[in-house]
């Protein structure tokens, strides 16, 4: 795991992320290798440490590449 160009990236480049909080609120971008999704997520409280949002939001991640909803291409 390294960081670099204000993202940290793991998984030899495959899952990069960038999170942060500011008075009021939580915010977090990522590009999941393992699990093939792009998503963000930003909420209007500050969470600490924000890592709770990061396993919140990878739990729904993985619950919608699981499911028939997922767009394939």
């Amino acid at each position: 795991m390294w960081y670099g160009l204000g993202l940290v990236v793991d998984d030899g480049g495959m899952t990069f992320w960038h999170s942060g909080t500011l008075e009021g609120s939580t915010s977090i971008v990522v590009r999941d290798g393992e699990v093939g999704l792009t998503w963000a997520a930003l909420i209007n409280c500050r969470l600490e440490p924000n890592n709770d949002l990061w396993d919140l939001m990878l739990y729904a991640a993985r619950q919608v590449r699981s499911s028939n909803y997922f767009c394939r291409h």
